[in-house]
């Protein structure tokens, strides 16, 4: 029986010593501790090893010897020096030592840019950002698709990836001037001697304009007060409801979204006539208006079409909201009896005091609701009367330190609208 569980053991471990020298990198998943690699194809400093150009051998922790899948290896992400680098291997997730990559010392390059259809255009300068949180680039990226590099070395010159070189302009060209034949320098890390080749960096021409408004704005017909009533250009996009209005966009070849002042070049259309400003609309008896604007200035490709149209909302003024300011009620009574009171006095003398304003939907400032009712009291307002109550109001099982919560409701040109209130109560005045 001993001899028998015996020859059963050396037959499975024959098996996986087979198995294990079947090259098969799988047979050692999680037992590979050890690399080592041939290097198949040379490498100049500056590159960073790939493990596509390596043949890998496995030494598990049995000691068996495995061939290993590339594909399975990754390499440290490593800027190779001339001769000999220590580069850290990773195989199937797991550590798995470092190997010995060579590098041959760089003694020139060249490039071939005859296959490359990049097209560049001038950066702007004094342009500012239609597109929220997207700022106006000072410097292209470089579209390498098409450019060979190759780096020469003792004995041989090979291609070189892209992704291992520093694309920069020369120090005498510039991103924001059209210009023919703009020198590009392309080199390794860590060398400071450069290959070059050209581009034409072509003029920046408006391709497109674009006529719109900023959110939510809107022209309110019975507000006088800072110009709600008239049309207006926006002087800021982004967060300032105050400089809100309708604005003329242009984008650009480069791909830029510009915000056009009204002054670059920017003028309406009133009826069949040009030239007009923004206050020549009419604006009475409507309920919108079409604003129509060209741009008028020279930076424009050829064939631009040059008008655009915006539709803007003309309405009355209207209340969104209420503001509820509240000082000093009093635990222990109750708001909600008849004849009760809410005195206009200051909150220092210890009254209790209300503020119930509307929110406006121009953002004027609403005039405040001034007559108060208790609860039992409302019975007793006029049909055409504005006035406020608020419940629940009863606060004598209340002490003072105690928050509460209450509904104010106020009536305001026939109309209701409500608003939930915090507040803490105060003892009575002594």
């Amino acid at each position: 029986m001993k001899r028998s569980i015996l020859v059963g053991v050396l037959a499975a471990l024959m098996l996986f010593a087979f198995t294990a020298c079947d090259n098969s990198s799988s047979s050692a998943l999680g037992l590979v501790a050890q690399v080592t690699a041939v290097q198949n194809k040379a490498y100049v400093a500056g590159e960073t090893p790939v493990a596509a150009d390596f043949t890998f051998t496995g030494y598990t922790t049995y000691g068996d010897v495995v061939a290993l899948d590339s594909a399975d290896v990754t390499l440290e992400d490593k800027v190779l020096t001339v001769g000999d680098n220590k580069v850290a291997v990773t195989y199937q997730g797991g550590d798995a030592g470092t190997i010995i990559v060579e590098a041959e010392e760089v003694t020139g390059l060249t490039v071939d840019a005859s296959a490359s259809e990049a097209v560049y255009y001038a950066t702007l300068t004094g342009a500012t950002s239609a597109e929220e949180g997207v700022a106006i680039p000072t410097a292209r990226e470089f579209d390498t698709t098409g450019i060979v590099v190759t780096a020469k070395y003792d004995g041989g010159e090979k291609v070189v990836s892209n992704d291992d070189l520093v694309f920069a302009l020369a120090s005498a060209e510039k991103w924001n001037t059209a210009k023919d034949d703009v020198v590009v320098e392309v080199k390794l890390p860590g060398y400071t001697t450069a290959a070059t080749y050209k581009i034409d960096v072509k003029e920046n021409l408006i391709e497109s304009i674009d006529m719109a408004k900023t959110e939510d704005y809107v022209i309110f017909s019975d507000v006088s007060a800072n110009g709600k009533n008239a049309l207006a250009y926006a002087a800021n996009l982004f967060g300032d409801p105050e400089k809100a209005g309708v604005y003329m966009t242009a984008t650009y070849q480069g791909g830029e979204v510009v915000y056009l002042a009204e002054t670059d070049n920017v003028e309406y259309q009133v009826g069949t006539d040009w030239g007009k400003k923004l206050s020549d609309y009419t604006l009475s008896n409507l309920t919108s208006v079409t604003v129509t604007a060209r741009y008028k200035g020279d930076k424009g490709i050829v064939g631009l079409a040059n008008t655009d149209t915006v539709d803007v909302d003309i309405t009355k003024d209207s209340i969104t909201d209420l503001k509820v300011a509240v000082s000093n009620l009093v635990a222990g009574t109750n708001y909600s009896d008849e004849g009760s009171e809410i005195t206009e006095a200051t909150p220092t003398s210890g009254a209790t005091t209300f503020t119930v304003t509307p929110v406006m939907a121009s953002k004027e400032a609403g005039t405040a609701v001034a007559k108060f009712y208790a609860t039992a009291d409302t019975s007793k307002a006029d049909a055409d009367e504005d006035y406020w109550t608020f419940s629940p109001a009863d606060f004598k099982n209340n002490i003072a330190g105690q928050r509460v919560k209450f509904t104010v409701t106020a009536v305001i040109d026939g109309e209701t609208y409500t608003k939930d209130v915090e507040t803490v109560l105060v003892a009575a005045s002594v």
